[in-house]
């Protein structure tokens, strides 16, 4: 299929290098990401009641689960996998994505949906009402990321950074207009603003194409053995990193789902950053092992953690520092918590160095030993959430968190040290 194989069983074509200036402008887009959702969670917080944010940080955690199989069946092996064939065997496999991505999309708008119905009350017209908008919601991100990908994957930089700040545009214009109308904001209403928005920048160029050319068998096998463990994976992965909400309410009530969710603002723009960084960095670690096998890739993992890691304590820096300028005041009294705040700097400390061996071994499709690690330290963390939520409330919930990720990262470096070629091939 290939004419190169690595000692991985990666094979093809060079990936493009993960540069400084390919780095700055997917940050920059991340950023404006960030800005937009730190927007409207700030916008909810102020307009809205603290229940309808508790019942929006649930439904975006599940919008978040879908996304994050969406990740690994779609976004990872278009990035990833299309790379590794010849030329002429690309159309059919990015063919084929567009239609399981639609698929996807439909299937997990119905899903959020229905745990939307289940989130609330006897209120008909209101479940039927935040039904509607979480699919809306769902339908637009899987449209979204999926166009995201591919103007990545083209190095259409400026496109995506464009199409974003249009996307970003359009939804606070929305919740400027509810704002303006004198009326309180709902979960309903920023939901209805997100998916709209997403979906009418990007419906046109994720669509199925009508006369697409058909992926060949060895084409959709490769594809299959690769999201068998990535989606498990993913799976596990938002159960440990994005699940908090659900179980912060089950563990602790509504109220401190909201108050973990709002906390966590302080964290999200240094998460979006390492999102920047690991989207590229999965390019930069399958480019190691193509160009210089286990050992090239094992200086990759050493040399990405110094820098991310210093990154992680400089973002933790000025966080600090603007808490005790009283930035945190944002939050308005009812959400002030500020040891929460550092518990979510500690998570995010540990999630970022321990995305690089993440990002790393996903670049080398080793998701055997991803999926079976991530279970352990998923259950750990689900666990020790709900049990530190018991009895500390909401900074337990965080702990909880961090306990896993402590785990996960343990777990996955040991994995780095250890992973030896016929291991990866088989996971591949």
């Amino acid at each position: 299929m290939t004419s190169a194989t690595n000692t991985l069983g990666i094979s093809g074509t060079k990936p493009a290098p993960a540069g400084a200036a390919r780095f700055f402008l997917t940050a920059l887009d991340q950023g404006l990401l960030s800005v937009l959702m730190l927007s409207v969670n700030l916008a909810l917080i102020h307009w809205g009641t603290k229940a309808e944010y508790a019942l929006f940080a649930i439904v975006m955690s599940a919008i978040l689960l879908s996304q994050s199989i969406q990740n690994a069946a779609i976004c990872v092996p278009l990035m990833v996998l299309g790379r590794l064939w010849e030329p002429r065997e690309f159309p059919g496999f990015e063919a084929h994505l567009r239609r399981m991505n639609l698929a996807g999309a439909t299937i997990s708008a119905a899903a959020c949906a229905g745990l939307a119905l289940a989130s609330t009350g006897g209120n008909h017209s209101l479940n039927l009402g935040l039904a509607g908008a979480a699919g809306l919601a769902v339908a637009g991100v899987w449209l979204r990321e999926y166009r995201r990908t591919t103007q990545l994957r083209e190095d259409q930089l400026g496109a995506l950074a464009a199409s974003d700040a249009v996307v970003a545009a359009l939804v606070l214009s929305a919740l400027w207009f509810l704002i303006r109308r004198g009326t309180s904001l709902s979960a309903i209403g920023v939901l209805a603003a997100l998916g709209s928005a997403n979906l009418l920048v990007s419906i046109r160029g994720a669509l199925p194409e009508r006369h697409a050319p058909a992926a060949s068998q060895q084409v959709l096998k490769d594809w299959w053995a690769q999201i068998r463990m990535s989606t498990a994976w993913s799976a596990v992965s938002w159960l440990q990193a994005t699940s908090y909400p659900i179980l912060a309410a089950a563990a602790a009530g509504t109220q401190a789902a909201a108050d973990v969710a709002a906390a966590r603002l302080f964290l999200s723009p240094g998460l979006l950053l390492l999102t920047a960084w690991g989207r590229l960095g999965i390019l930069g670690a399958a480019e190691a092992i193509h160009a210089g096998g286990l050992g090239r890739w094992r200086r990759f993992v050493s040399d990405q953690t110094v820098r991310v890691g210093l990154g992680s304590v400089g973002y933790i820096v000025i966080v600090v520092i603007a808490v005790f300028l009283g930035v945190g005041r944002i939050l308005g009294d009812e959400y002030r918590n500020t040891a929460l705040i550092w518990c979510w700097l500690l998570v995010g400390l540990l999630t970022t160095i321990r995305g690089v061996p993440t990002v790393s071994l996903q670049g080398a499709a080793a998701f055997g030993p991803l999926m079976r690690w991530g279970i352990v330290s998923a259950v750990g963390s689900c666990t020790a959430v709900l049990a530190f939520g018991k009895v500390w409330g909401a900074a337990g919930c965080v702990l909880g968190v961090a306990a896993g990720e402590l785990i996960n990262g343990v777990a996955f470096f040991t994995v780095v040290r250890r992973l030896r070629a016929p291991a990866s091939s088989s996971a591949t």
